[in-house]
């Protein structure tokens, strides 16, 4: 039985082991890729967006692949896209059945099975749950018992419960990465995304991680990891095949187990030695972990602080760590010479003017080499919705909703400071101290998107004077130039009238 995937925008590792599943059930996978240019990826331009890409194209390749079953994997910001182009497909082969999964969908499944579009939601971990609905699509069998499976019969949702899950993580196949890899090779070429890990040991309220542990809190927990000769193995045989320039690890806190670290980085030093990139936590940080860091040739990583205010960030945010061991953090990665991207979030509970000057001190005091500004997202069942529907600590005008029904809080004078924050960690502290003395930050432009061209041009102004060339294969330069490589690569497809590349692939992940 054929299943077609449709994405857009990145490589999806969450797609790439269904398919390597579906696969090894003996099924066949498409891949229809919508490239998103100018939506999301570094830079966000409504018109442009528009102008190159057409979702009824993606759509109609959708329908030219002739699938069994049609997937949507969805976060909150790809739920309308997703929506237009599921009901273009509907619109024209009504037989064919559309399953939509994902941390979205599984977070609001009754709200997904209202479309008339939607036959099913996948609810939580979608590799067995997936191949059994296929298996029963495929040979006449009941699709309306299986677990995980939301499912709409005679105008009723059929709530199906969760199943087991699986703990033992190496029992997936390796992620069919020729997938994403036919559509455009610099997914694993540039950058060999890998995930070590499903979860998160930590539980911050503005992630879905909160949600997902409250959801899986009945069994042994959501969170798991791969050994350390399954991670290595993997890495081994795309060393071979693809031959990568930076191994990206995308766990959410990839330093949380230190044991299984210290293994990790004895194997990964002898047998791989790429250049690396990974995800921490500022109370993770010792002399210990900057070792295997080291030992795993750590170039980048990225580290959340979020906001300046210590009561708000426990309160709020339920994250415990202080400025001082966030600052201790910073200052062992750059004299362990390891770039460093810094979250922040803007729009959290009484946040105000004061606050947000205190954080671009302090910015501008540890000098982190990039810093990155999101506005605070409500997503759907994550614990700060309740936080904030219990205090109610915002103004009609600073609440916005988004294109996925979801909310998202912006607020036009704390705009102005998230510029100055921007610029923080390059400004002389001359420089920065006559600009906050004189409220200079005033009369900058509002800070609106942070994917915006101007930000993207200031995020790449900010990598050069936070010294990127700590290192000769450095991965800010790697994922500038991927950046770069990607939109010339598609923009060349689109102008050639070929908007999207549909991929059927048989062959099991390194076959």
């Amino acid at each position: 039985m054929k299943v077609c995937f449709v994405y857009r925008r990145y490589e999806n590792l969450g797609v790439e082991y269904l398919s390597a599943v579906l696969k090894q059930g003996g099924h066949e996978v498409d891949l229809i890729y919508e490239p998103a240019l100018f939506s999301g990826m570094f830079t966000e331009n409504t018109f442009l967006s528009k102008l190159l890409n057409d979702s009824s194209k993606t759509a109609e390749a959708a329908l030219q692949s002739q699938p069994r079953l049609v997937c949507f994997s969805l976060v909150a910001n790809d739920y309308q896209w997703a929506c237009n182009i599921a009901s273009l497909i509907k619109s024209q082969s009504n037989a064919t059945p559309i399953i939509f999964g994902g941390i979205y969908p599984t977070s609001v499944p009754d709200k997904i099975l209202e479309h008339d579009f939607v036959d099913y939601v996948c609810v939580g971990e979608g590799e067995e749950a997936l191949l059994e609905l296929c298996n029963a699509l495929n040979n006449g069998g009941k699709t309306d018992i299986i677990e995980n499976i939301w499912v709409k019969r005679n105008g009723r949702i059929i709530k199906n419960p969760l199943r087991q899950l699986t703990t033992s993580l190496d029992a997936f196949p390796y992620p069919d990465k020729e997938l994403f890899h036919e559509t455009y090779k610099g997914f694993s070429v540039d950058f060999y995304n890998v995930i070590a890990s499903r979860g998160c040991v930590y539980s911050c309220s503005y992630c879905y991680n909160s949600y997902i542990n409250i959801l899986y809190s009945g069994g042994n927990g959501f969170y798991r990891r791969r050994s350390v000769g399954n991670v290595i193995n993997e890495l081994a045989l795309a060393k071979k095949k693809y031959n990568p320039r930076i191994v990206a690890f995308y766990d959410d806190c990839f330093i949380a187990d230190k044991l299984w670290l210290k293994e990790l980085a004895q194997e990964y030093k002898a047998k791989i030695a790429l250049p690396s990139f990974c995800f921490i936590h500022p109370s993770v940080i010792d002399d210990e972990v900057l070792g295997y860091l080291s030992d795993i040739n750590c170039h980048a990583v990225n580290m959340g602080f979020q906001t300046f205010n210590e009561d708000l960030r426990r309160k709020y945010l339920q994250r415990n760590e202080s400025n001082e061991r966030t600052a201790f953090a910073v200052r062992r990665l750059k004299e362990k010479k390891i770039f460093l991207y810094f979250d922040i979030i803007l729009g959290l509970p009484y946040q105000d003017e004061k606050e947000l000057v205190l954080m671009a001190e302090f910015i501008n005091k540890i000098k982190p080499d990039s810093v990155f500004i999101s506005w605070l997202t409500c997503f759907p069942k994550t614990s700060i919705c309740d936080l904030i529907s219990r205090e109610k600590p915002y103004n009609k005008e600073e609440i916005h909703l988004g294109s996925s029904g979801t909310y998202y809080i912006y607020t036009k004078g704390l705009a102005r400071l998230g510029r100055l924050i921007m610029i923080s960690n390059i400004l002389p502290c001359a420089v920065f101290r006559a600009i906050v003395r004189m409220r200079l930050y005033r009369i900058f432009p509002p800070l609106k998107y942070s994917f915006s061209p101007a930000n993207a041009f200031l995020l790449f102004i900010t990598a050069v004077f936070g010294k990127i060339f700590y290192r000769k294969n450095s991965t800010v330069i790697s994922s500038l130039r991927g950046v770069l490589k990607y939109y010339l690569f598609f923009l060349r497809k689109i102008l050639l009238k070929r908007y999207v590349r549909t991929v059927t692939v048989k062959d099991l992940p390194y076959g």
